[in-house]
C-alpha cells in the first residue's frame, strides 16, 4: 500500500529502558522536534533488559497489527547494563 501524500505514517516504540527515568521521553521528543505532527505509539518498554529474543516475538507479534507503511524503532541493546 503507498503512503498517501503528506500522511505521516505511525511511529512504534519498543524498548527495554523501562519508564522510570528520562530516556523514553527523550526519544519522543527528539522525534517530535524534527517533525511535531509524528503519531507516535508505544508498543512497550519493559522489555526484559538485553533481551532481543523477548524483544523480537514481541514486536514480531505487535507489527501485524500495524499499518503497512508504520515506522517501527527497536532499541535493546545487549551490550548496555
Amino acid at each position: 500500500m503507498a503512503r498517501q501524500k503528506g500522511k505521516m505514517p505511525p511511529i512504534a516504540l519498543i524498548t527495554d529502558l523501562g519508564d522510570k527515568d528520562h530516556f523514553v521521553s527523550s526519544m519522543k521528543g527528539v522525534i517530535l522536534s524534527i517533525n511535531p505532527e509524528a503519531k507516535i505509539t508505544d508498543i512497550t518498554h519493559q522489555v526484559p533488559k538485553q533481551n532481543i529474543r523477548t524483544a523480537s516475538f514481541i514486536l514480531a507479534n505487535a507489527a501485524e497489527t500495524f499499518p503497512e507503511e508504520s515506522i517501527f524503532v527497536a532499541v535493546v541493546d545487549p551490550r548496555v547494563g
